[in-house]
């Protein structure tokens, strides 16, 4: 690789440098709204199946009908049940969010930050979040109380023992919601043993929502309500569909600012070498030539900045992929500790092909700046 001097390095220097801190902003944002969704879905999954009638519950028949439907996902039954909890000093009004053996713990065995999850033989214990310890002052192991409503009658009370404590970065939910087991929650709602509120059904990465909502719908009967959480939560899928107008922006000012430093350069060269230009005219060479051989030199600086960038900005994605380095200084507003990165092959193959769009623009506006110059003002330069 043969590395350009003078003027014809900055155009490349700035290809390169537009074209990694594009690529770097692409894998954030992408990023960013991966793991935002993912955790998001990972509260009550992709979609939520329960009856509108809050006093019905579902069965195995409901479970039967969504095995029926074709698709990568998987599900889980919950019931769940408003209630306060209280240990000798204070109290927290919360939901109680009853999981089954079903329940897939791996993403909030990775939330914990003491004790453990749930056991599913027991049925007297509670995993709480970061923030409802630090109000009511709990450890592991400490014992307390769910007190719940009961029409007119006085509350039913279960003791409970604190099993482990998470922080999901997710404020919203870690302030609202403790986990406990389902089979002590169904027998609160008065349901019978295969008998559980409702389903919470995850879509593979691959999986088209669209097609699986439909056939959801298709399949199930009126009375089961069917709650997309990109509905429930519009207003942070919204804010996540603001990055793509922000990449879209950040693309096109890096680009536009990229061509006119490959303008500035290119026309640096011109006149740099204008001597040679006009002697090239003088023995017979005509216009198409000279564009010509722009074309070949301009490419070439193009290609190089190119291969620059895309290598600088795929080691970076790939550093901050393995090692999690960088990370947010205020976790809470991102909901994630770590600055997240993904990156599609298609996009950055996009991205590519725009800088190199709007660069060939700028090597065929140069050529025909260069031809265009006399031959006695090419020579005298």
């Amino acid at each position: 690789m043969i590395l350009p001097k003078g003027s014809a390095k900055i155009g490349v220097i700035a290809v390169a440098i537009g074209l990694a801190v594009m690529i770097i902003a692409m894998a954030t944002a992408r990023g960013l709204q991966y793991e935002v969704k993912k955790k998001l879905e990972s509260f009550q999954g992709t979609f939520k199946l329960a009856s509108y009638d809050k006093g019905q519950a579902l069965d195995s028949s409901h479970t039967a009908m969504l095995n029926t439907i074709e698709g990568g996902f998987r599900s889980h039954k919950i019931s769940e049940r408003l209630g306060v909890l209280r240990n000798e000093n204070d109290y927290a009004g919360l939901l109680f969010k009853g999981i089954y053996s079903d329940f897939d713990a791996t993403v909030w065995e990775s939330y914990l930050i003491q004790g453990d999850w749930l056991h599913n033989d027991t049925q007297d214990q509670v995993v709480v979040s970061e923030e409802v310890a630090r109000q009511l002052g709990l450890e592991i192991g400490d014992r307390v109380y769910g007190l719940f409503p009961n029409n007119e009658k006085p509350p039913q009370q279960r003791r409970m023992m604190v099993r482990g404590i998470y922080n999901s970065y997710f404020a919203e939910f870690d302030q609202s919601v403790v986990f406990v087991s389902g089979e002590m929650v169904g027998r609160l709602n008065g349901y019978e043993t295969n008998q559980f509120e409702g389903l919470e059904v995850f879509l593979a990465d691959s999986e088209d929502e669209a097609s699986v909502y439909q056939a959801l719908l298709d399949r199930f009967p009126a009375h089961i309500e069917i709650v997309r959480t990109k509905d429930e939560q519009s207003v942070l899928f919204n804010w996540m569909e603001l990055f793509d107008v922000n990449l879209l922006i950040i693309s096109l000012v890096l680009s536009i600012v990229g061509a006119m430093n490959i303008i500035t350069s290119l026309l640096a060269v011109v006149f740099e070498r204008s001597n040679a230009i006009g002697l090239f005219r003088a023995l017979g060479a005509n216009e198409r030539s000279v564009r010509k051989l722009f074309w070949i030199q301009g490419s070439y600086y193009l290609g190089l900045g190119l291969v620059i960038g895309n290598t600088i900005g795929l080691l970076l994605y790939t550093f901050q992929h393995l090692t999690h380095w960088f990370s947010f200084s205020n976790p809470e507003e991102y909901y994630i500790t770590y600055i997240p990165v993904k990156l599609y092959v298609s996009e950055v193959v996009l991205l590519n092909a725009l800088v190199f769009g709007l660069s060939a623009m700028v090597l065929w506006l140069v050529s025909r700046i260069a031809v265009r110059m006399t031959i006695t003002k090419l020579i005298r330069g």
